[in-house]
């Protein structure tokens, strides 16, 4: 698909939190926010979480899920799912829509909820780990690090007890942050993350200091 313009992949917050877009919209959409962060997209999607989470479980009326479905069908119908002018809206309409759906019961019951790992360091330094639902797609954001010289990289590892650290994202660090890239993974609960500062993009293991180090509880 065509690269997306900035104006372009805001408007397409809200879809996107709610796992609207397809497979190649995704794509386009991940690809740009590798290059740009948005930060509507962060707030679109925790009012999507925030919301549903707090969504009682109901069982709908005929009637209401009546209404929702031919509602989802009619904006269908018009390609509209580009109903965000800005920030606010885009958190507030995805999340309003997924806490109707949930009461309507056109979405089954709510499984495995997201995992999500922040971590932070004194310098402003910061890594956030998202990984939806129940299934082992996720996305990192590292930002905060200065770029580095040469070949160095920002290298994302995470460990689980009695094992040996596994590297789960390499970050090319020759432009300025934050940096996103999408990993798979499903987080237990002792798993430790840290990101360090490799010499290249070679290294099984770490061998410098972590510059930021936490775990999942």
């Amino acid at each position: 698909m065509t690269p997306l313009t900035c104006e372009e992949v805001s408007e397409l917050a809200g879809a996107y939190a709610l796992g609207l877009l397809d497979a190649d919209e995704r794509a386009t959409v991940e690809d740009h926010l590798a290059e740009h962060w948005h930060e509507e997209y962060a707030g679109a999607r925790a009012a999507v979480l925030a919301l549903a989470s707090a969504a009682p479980e109901a069982e709908p009326s005929p009637a209401l899920r009546a209404r929702i479905l031919d509602a989802a069908r009619l904006e269908t119908k018009r390609g509209s799912r580009r109903w965000i002018p800005g920030m606010l809206a885009a958190a507030a309409a995805a999340a309003a829509i997924l806490v109707a759906l949930n009461l309507a019961g056109v979405f089954p019951a709510r499984g495995t909820p997201p995992q999500q790992l922040v971590l932070n360091a004194g310098s402003g330094a910061f890594l956030e780990l998202a990984v939806e639902g129940s299934s082992s797609r996720a996305s990192v954001r590292l930002g905060g690090l200065p770029t580095r010289p040469g070949a160095e990289v920002y290298q994302v590892w995470v460990s689980r007890p009695g094992e040996a650290p596994k590297s789960l994202s390499i970050i090319g660090a020759d432009r300025e942050g934050p940096w996103t890239k999408a990993v798979d993974i499903r987080l237990k609960r002792g798993d430790t993350v840290a990101v360090t500062a490799e010499p290249d993009d070679s290294r099984v293991g770490p061998t410098q200091p972590p510059l930021l180090v936490g775990q999942y509880r």
